[in-house]
């Protein structure tokens, strides 16, 4: 006989799985240190090609300009001008970055939780099933007495 609370809760599952669940439990699969870091990485690499974009619009922007002072800038303090921008733009979205992962991160294992809880729920379907097959009438979760077998 089909249990209908069981097929309800095995349909919400796959559907978690295929749908939110899919990135949720690829996240899960990391310690949120390792998570965090590896994204931040991602987040460095294209700030420095955004950054490096950026700095080539301007300087074709710039252009005419430049080629005719080149002999009165201080291409020094040009330079370290550039650099400090970079490193304050790195580091903005650095911080950010942390921040937007680590609360990624943290929402995926609140939302794997509920999908564990649901598995368990799951698994105390197919135990009450399994009872009611072989005729014990225990409760769920409880432990079955010698009480039980013998109707004592």
């Amino acid at each position: 006989m089909l249990n209908v609370d069981r097929i309800r809760q095995m349909t919400k599952l796959t559907s978690y799985e295929e749908q939110a669940g899919k990135k949720a439990l690829s996240v899960t699969k990391y310690f949120k240190k390792d998570y965090v870091l590896m994204n931040m990485i991602t987040v460095a690499i294209t700030t420095t090609v955004a950054f490096l974009l950026l700095f080539a619009m301007w300087m074709l922007y710039e252009f005419e300009y430049l080629m005719q002072n080149i002999h009165k800038i201080n291409l020094i303090m040009l330079g370290v001008r550039v650099l400090i921008i970079y490193v304050l733009m790195l580091a903005l979205f650095l911080v950010i970055g942390y921040f937007v992962y680590s609360y990624k991160y943290r929402r995926a294992k609140a939302s794997v939780a509920e999908y564990v809880n649901g598995l368990k729920e799951l698994e105390k379907l197919y135990e009450e099933e399994e009872r009611a097959k072989a005729g014990f009438t225990a409760p769920v979760g409880g432990k079955l007495k010698y009480d039980d077998f013998t109707g004592v």
